[in-house]
């Protein structure tokens, strides 16, 4: 599992802010694996599960600019 946000120096710790990655997706590229790990797609998945309430909880944050720039790049 990956933490994909952090919020003032701490993973965020919801549901909404964890996915589910196989070994070789959330690995980064050790010697023995090649890793594949997307940061952004990570953050757009997230974010699909996120509603505005929960992202309320964390203003310091633009969510509005990351959905949209997000949705414009991996979104449909």
């Amino acid at each position: 599992m990956e933490h994909v946000w952090k919020y003032r120096n701490r993973q965020v710790d919801e549901v909404w802010a964890i996915v589910r990655l196989c070994e070789r997706a959330h690995s980064v590229g050790t010697y023995q694996m090649n890793g594949i790990l997307d940061k952004r797609i990570n953050e757009f998945l997230s974010l699909r599960h996120a509603t505005d309430e929960d992202l309320k909880k964390y203003p310091r944050t633009d969510w509005d600019q990351k959905r949209k720039y997000l949705e414009g790049t991996y979104g449909y």
